[in-house]
Parts: C-alpha cells; structure tokens; sequence
C-alpha cells in the first residue's frame, strides 16, 4: 500500500496537470525510461502497469479511446537485492519485537556471529563451550570457533551476551527456538523459511521503503560483513564469514577440514 501510494505521487507529479487525452505515448515512454536510465527499472514496471490501468478505466468512462501506455516496452528489470544498513536493521528488530521471543534473538544472533541463516538455527547449546561458540557451516563445512568475548561496538554487545539471552529463551538443544507446540510440535529448531517469514513479517511492519527488491534475511550477514569490517579490518571480517581469500595467511587459505578458524 506505502509503495502504491508512492507510485501514484510519481504519476501526479509527473502528469498530473496535463489533461488525460493529451497525453502521447511519447510523454509515457520518456517518463519510464527516465526510471530505467537511473537503474530503477522495477520502479519503472511497476509505473508502466499503474499507468496501464489508469488509461485503461478512462476508455471505460470514455474520457479516451485508446491507451497510449500499451506501445511502450515493457523494462527488463534486472532482480537485485537492496543492502541492509544498520538502520534498517534496527527498525526491522524493533518491529520484530511484536513477534515471539525468538524472532528478535534470531536477528541478533545472525548479525553478532555474520554466519548464515541455516547455520544460525541449527546452532546448539552444546557448540558453546571453552569460552567459544563453535560452528561447523552447513554450506562450506568450514570450522570456525567464534570467542564469547567478541564484542560488536555498534551493536554495544558481545557474542556470549547474545548467547546468554538465546540459552535463557530456548527450551530445547537449539539456541533459537519457538515454544509454541501447535499441532503437536515439540520446541525444537526452526526450519529455514519460517526465520525469512519472520523477517519479511517485522519488515513490513516499518515504514521502510525498497523500490528495486526488499533486503532478505541473508542481507544480515552482509550488512554484519561491512559492520566487522568497519570496526576489524577486511580480513577479520572474512575470516568471521568463514570467506577464503587470496589476501588471507596461507595456513587459512590452505586449511583443512579439520582444521579451526578461532576467532
């Protein structure tokens, strides 16, 4: 509805003093274009099938006879994901706070450890120990042994301090866990989607606005990417992900499966 309501500010800007029947397919097609040159071409979709529907009410009303929108080209939109800042960030985990308990703690434990949304739940009380959260990545089966004392200073906490909170919450093996036992369900991990619904639910509920595609639960580990690195270094911040790089030590870029990245 947000987005609608901007489009529709965009139109009446646009065209919004010039009478209906003047308007050529010239005026639309520079008016959509204009979006696509600037690399916003799924804002300019979305402006080209508002506008459709526009002209094609006023031939109902028979205010034109035909709608000068269908000689344009429909734009290729290319489907890119936006970038999560910090900002966003918080907005979203604030939102998330109307939700279970776990909504909010899956947010901060995904953004604190930068790992990925498979490996975050299905890490276990029993990973943590030693003073370390150890984590063998599903995708790459990469080892990495996060210290407890890490510390993120935007976030003004610490892994073992998110941790803390998730042990207190959960009432199973799992570090993220829902409590509700409807039709039967036991506390236990939760599956993958319902961490992106959760997310794509606290979204909606801001008032932010993506024109191009909505960042996705998998925008956290980026976003915790740039944060680490603004506060570590590139490096660390690789070596967190659990990313080989060319600019790594060759005992990290030549390590074996079971060998650890303690960080």
């Amino acid at each position: 509805m947000k987005m609608r309501v901007l489009q529709i500010g965009y139109i009446k800007q646009e065209f919004g003093e010039r009478p209906i029947e003047t308007v050529t397919t010239k005026h639309i097609a520079d008016f959509i274009n204009a979006y696509v040159d600037n690399g916003k071409s799924s804002m300019a979709v979305n402006l080209r099938s508002v506008l459709s529907d526009v002209f094609r009410e006023a031939i109902a009303d028979g205010l034109i006879s035909t709608n000068p929108v269908e000689a344009t080209r429909t734009p290729s939109p290319k489907v890119k994901r936006e970038r999560l800042d910090y900002a966003a960030f918080c907005k979203i985990y604030e939102a998330a706070g109307q939700q279970q308990h776990w909504v909010q703690l899956s947010l901060a434990l995904a953004l604190i450890t930068g790992q990925r949304r498979d490996d975050v739940r299905q890490l276990k009380r029993s990973d943590v120990h030693d003073g370390k959260l150890w984590i063998v990545q599903s995708k790459t089966k990469m080892q990495i042994a996060i210290s407890l004392s890490l510390r993120l200073e935007i976030m003004n906490t610490t892994v073992g301090e998110i941790i803390e909170k998730c042990l207190n919450n959960s009432k199973s093996e799992y570090l993220i866990s829902s409590s509700n036992k409807s039709s039967g369900r036991e506390p236990g991990a939760l599956n993958a989607d319902s961490l992106t619904k959760a997310f794509v639910k606290a979204l909606k509920a801001t008032d932010l606005i993506y024109e191009i595609s909505p960042p996705s639960f998998h925008e956290i580990r980026s976003l915790a990417s740039r944060l680490y690195e603004a506060e570590y270094g590139k490096e660390f911040a690789q070596k967190l992900l659990g990313h080989k790089s060319m600019k790594m030590t060759n005992v990290y870029l030549d390590s074996r499966k079971n060998e650890w990245v303690e960080i």
